[in-house]
């Protein structure tokens, strides 16, 4: 959470939905409780696992933005979402 929050410039981040200390949806909740953090960084949750079902994950991914790559994976499709994540990032920054 301190190198996000010190980060000068913007990061994309994938979140393991499975992880021994802290699971993808932990970090997501993490981020969204840092509104900073969920204006600045982008996050991708990876996992082999339907989180469709899951009401408190659903909400945490529509409010953060987040897209989800569903293990397994090819490399091309987890470049497509960071493509997107990035494509959508610069759209954010340019002034109207």
């Amino acid at each position: 959470m301190a190198t996000w929050m010190e980060a000068a410039t913007t990061a994309t981040t994938a979140a393991q939905g499975r992880m021994l200390r802290l699971n993808g949806r932990g970090v997501l909740r993490a981020v969204a409780a840092e509104p900073r953090l969920a204006l600045t960084h982008r996050f991708v949750l990876v996992t082999a696992h339907d989180v469709t079902g899951d009401g408190e994950s659903a909400a945490l991914l529509r409010d953060l933005q987040a897209p989800v790559i569903r293990k397994p994976f090819n490399l091309k499709t987890g470049l497509l979402v960071v493509n997107d994540i990035i494509a959508r990032s610069i759209i954010c920054q340019e002034p109207p």
